[in-house]
């Protein structure tokens, strides 16, 4: 996980302050108040962002689809490539 986060950072911490600083602020809008399909991909065994984070907006967002990834950590929506184009392609 060390390689991955360093990577992750090598341009700077930019990225990483605003998704934290997006933990503890107001986002702007109401996730309840979406229209729009919400598809969400995670692994029970994400370290990075815990599970309940997703669970959380697909409880707010009346047209959320959770996807829990058994076994799967913070990258599973990779494993998960083709059903993850085949939502954004429309199919």
């Amino acid at each position: 996980m060390i390689p991955a986060v360093s990577e992750a950072n090598r341009q700077g911490w930019a990225g990483v302050i605003a998704d934290d600083v997006c933990f503890v602020s107001d986002w702007g809008f109401d996730l309840k108040k979406l229209e729009v399909p919400v598809w969400l991909w995670h692994g029970d065994r994400d370290q990075l962002a815990p599970p309940h984070h997703s669970s959380y907006v697909a409880d707010q967002v009346r047209s959320a689809h959770l996807n829990v990834c058994a076994g799967e950590g913070h990258i599973a929506m990779f494993r998960h490539q083709r059903e993850v184009l085949r939502v954004l392609a429309g199919g």
